[in-house]
């Protein structure tokens, strides 16, 4: 008896919990701690959304503090320009160390007092290599990581990197183009139409920046790549309100035309699952803008910026791409001994 009470309990409890999942809308739970967890459930299949997008965490400070330290590789050299010398990493905080007011390699021969040292700076720490005889700095662009540089630099044992001398100053600048993704729905036409958002994508058209440790002008070399900023197998439900769809860094694209008429473009390949379960993939071409919308002609405006991506889903079978300027008001990272 004591056993088929038991198994009458556990199959209450089992409806009990299927009636608490329906096929209605994600269900967002808040904690006592504010933490946040979003389930998405399908009865029939028994199968949770993971939400799956990359972020891409660009380095945000002007300044190295000790809640947004600066790890960075710096190369030194008795040569302008050629970097041959074993790198010297530090991890920085507020300032560099005292020991970067001479130089820092015990196993180089220390050069006459008014000879000079030149430096280069480089971030994420790893991950660099060098190439070309040793006057580029090469590094692979994933999609994820934040690329800096700091142009050279040049000091010696009597004229040391001090803070006072702003020539002296190793500054920092992105170069790589952050984007941000975001879609929503024109309609609700649109939502009934396209389903689900399961991929994003963006063309990324070249693998690796190749920096010049002279002139610190980057060039981007290597063959396009797709680099997803959302992929889930089940999908983000469209809506009329705007949704993110990850982030991503690439390299800055190649552009269309000369002079006034120059244009840059990203191209996103987005695949959706509609309501019917096919899944269908689109191409879209998004313009770069200023904030005022017009078409941005310079690739200096392109390198090193921050953009908006946002895809525009209609209910007459077509996706808008919009790619506007944000003020990224931290371009440059300035530090100093």
């Amino acid at each position: 008896m004591k056993d088929m009470k038991l198994r009458y309990f556990c199959a209450a409890v089992a409806l009990s919990l299927l009636a608490s999942c329906s096929d209605g809308p994600d269900e967002t739970i808040t904690g006592s701690a504010g933490n946040r967890v979003q389930l998405s459930a399908n009865v029939e299949g028994m199968t949770v959304s993971t939400r799956t997008a990359s972020v891409a965490v660009p380095y945000t400070a002007t300044a190295p503090t000790a809640e947004s330290p600066l790890p960075v590789a710096l190369w030194f050299s008795t040569t302008s320009g050629t970097y041959d010398d074993s790198p010297t990493e530090y991890d920085n905080t507020v300032t560099f160390k005292n020991t970067l007011l001479t130089f820092p390699d015990e196993d180089v021969t220390y050069p006459d007092a008014n000879d000079p040292i030149y430096c280069v700076g480089l971030y994420p720490q790893t991950g660099w290599s060098r190439a070309s005889g040793n006057t580029v700095a090469s590094h692979a662009i994933d999609g994820t990581e934040d690329l800096m540089f700091a142009p050279q630099k040049s000091g010696s044992l009597s004229s040391k990197f001090n803070s006072t001398d702003a020539d002296k100053h190793l500054q920092f600048g992105h170069v790589l183009t952050w984007l941000r993704v975001a879609f929503n729905a024109s309609s609700h036409d649109a939502i009934a139409m396209w389903g689900n958002v399961i991929k994003v994508e963006i063309l990324n058209p070249y693998k690796t920046v190749d920096i010049n440790l002279s002139s610190g002008a980057p060039t981007y070399n290597g063959s396009w790549e797709y680099l997803a900023t959302y992929d889930d197998a089940i999908g983000m439900p469209l809506q009329t309100t705007l949704q993110t769809a990850g982030s991503v860094f690439c390299a800055p694209p190649d552009a269309v035309g000369e002079g006034s008429d120059a244009r840059y473009s990203y191209t996103v390949r987005v695949t959706m699952k509609e309501p019917s379960g096919t899944e269908v993939t689109k191409e879209v071409s998004c313009t770069l803008a200023d904030t005022g919308g017009t078409p941005i002609t310079n690739q200096a405006n392109v390198i090193g910026k921050e953009y908006v991506l946002t895809l525009i889903f209609n209910p007459i079978a077509t996706i808008d791409g919009i790619c506007t300027l944000e003020n990224w008001k931290d371009e440059t990272v300035e530090i100093y001994p």
